[in-house]
């Protein structure tokens, strides 16, 4: 959880996203029940090396289909949101490269499209959110 920042006039910042990106040409992550297994439990271990070195960029929530990744991110107010968007991409795709994939040339190349989808979540829908991620395998 990010520290809530207040300033002389007592404003408070509370901004949540919900980022999705996906693989390009919609290039399939796994195949079968067991590879999506793995790849649930690397992601786990990839949202908390990220929250332990990233403390402006946190994320709450992660999940992939068969051919994206979703993020439930809490931000805080001062970051450059699309530079941080582009960081997370480069360093999921490393620890993808490292950990996961290892010894395939699946991650040869552009992995990512350029685009990503970024909406604002709401304190209300922030369950709601998180239930659709893990359900979107």
């Amino acid at each position: 959880m990010i520290k809530q920042k207040t300033d002389p006039r007592h404003s408070v910042t509370d901004i949540k996203l919900h980022i999705c990106f996906a693989t390009k040409r919609r290039r399939l992550l796994f195949y079968n029940e067991s590879e999506a297994f793995i790849l649930r439990v690397k992601m786990n271990e990839f949202q908390d090396l990220w929250n332990s070195t990233n403390t402006d960029f946190v994320i709450l929530k992660n999940g992939n289909g068969k051919d994206h990744f979703h993020f439930l991110i809490e931000v805080d107010a001062s970051v450059n949101i699309p530079n941080k968007i582009g960081c997370l991409k480069t360093v999921l795709l490393r620890y993808l490269r490292n950990n996961i994939y290892p010894n395939t040339d699946l991650l040869t190349g552009c992995f990512f499209q350029r685009g990503y989808y970024c909406t604002s979540v709401g304190n209300v829908s922030t369950k709601r959110i998180e239930k659709y991620i893990e359900n979107n395998v």
